[in-house]
């Protein structure tokens, strides 16, 4: 668990940074978008797409079991970050 601390981390960080540089350059001002760049905020929306897309599709196996395909995404993740711990 402590890896992805670390990938959560360096995304905020990221995120922070671009909202920084948003602001130097005034893409980012209080009469036309004070809390967030429209990279942001169009990023929040693709990841909320993808979301909703990964969960109401499934896929069945030969046993007939299904699996929305978030979860098999959280479960590769998860099998990714315990090989990398490892």
């Amino acid at each position: 668990m402590r890896l992805e601390r670390w990938f959560r981390k360096i995304k905020i960080l990221r995120i922070r940074r671009i909202e920084n540089l948003a602001r130097n350059i005034d893409l980012i001002s209080r009469n036309r978008a004070s809390y967030a760049s429209d990279y942001i905020v169009q990023l929040k929306r693709e990841q909320e797409a993808n979301r909703q897309y990964l969960t109401s599709n499934l896929l069945c196996n030969e046993q007939g079991e299904s699996f929305s395909l978030q979860d098999l995404a959280d479960r590769l993740f998860q099998i990714l970050l315990f090989a990398a711990l490892s």
